[in-house]
């Protein structure tokens, strides 16, 4: 659902954001980065839901020191995955280091 409401209306929810004052050319390039990160976002978005919810219920039966190591690693994995994946993938990959974060945070 997600996904489609940013397919749909994701250039007009950043131009809510933004300056019409702004060059053309960089308005045009801004907008770009911004649908192509909530695109990414968006894509795995269901897979954070669960986790969370997953996080939570661990938290609720007293599991709490489970929850914290998992969201140290879990930035350890941001960090340091998103600077390998930046030597291959460009400026991208910042997009990609979040759901990179997801899947190692939720194993």
């Amino acid at each position: 659902m997600m996904y489609l409401i940013i397919t749909l209306f994701g250039p007009d929810l950043i131009h809510l954001f933004m300056s019409e004052t702004t060059d053309a050319a960089l308005y045009e390039n801004i907008t770009n980065y911004a649908q192509n990160y909530m695109m990414v976002y968006a894509s795995f978005i269901v897979i954070y839901n669960v986790g969370h919810v997953y996080s939570e219920i661990l938290r609720s039966v007293g599991k709490i020191r489970v929850t914290v190591i998992a969201a140290f690693v879990g930035v350890g994995v941001r960090v340091i995955g998103t600077y390998i994946l930046a030597h291959f993938m460009g400026e991208t990959a910042i997009y990609w280091g979040i759901p990179l974060t997801w899947f190692c945070y939720y194993m």
